[in-house]
């Protein structure tokens, strides 16, 4: 199941990922980076300066915001990490490390 799909100008959110959010048409959201054993994962939470929620549980994502997200995917499950909803790509073109060790320990 796509808990949120990336599109051209937008994000859908699924009703799983708005339950799992707890929000609400018009709270507002963000995608931001966590880190975790060394890669770089988005992760989804409400926001006092994000993206407003449309009825139609969508939000506006373009520019920078979209080009910065969709190496990782289009279409994302959400998954609750250590208190954040982190967003798996089911189809990313690449994995973001944060230590070369990292990148070598999963080449070996």
């Amino acid at each position: 199941m796509n808990d949120l799909i990336l599109d051209k100008n937008k994000l859908i959110l699924s009703d799983n990922l708005i339950n799992l959010l707890n929000v609400k048409e018009k709270d507002k959201l963000d995608i931001g980076y966590v880190e975790i054993d060394g890669k770089l994962f988005p992760s989804i939470y409400k926001s006092d300066g994000g993206k407003v929620l449309n009825k139609k549980n969508t939000i506006s994502f373009r520019g920078k915001q979209y080009a910065t997200l969709s190496p990782y995917g289009t279409n994302f499950t959400a998954e609750l990490n250590n208190g954040n909803i982190i967003l798996i790509g089911k189809n990313p073109e690449y994995i973001t490390y944060t230590s070369v060790n990292k990148v070598l320990a999963d080449l070996t």
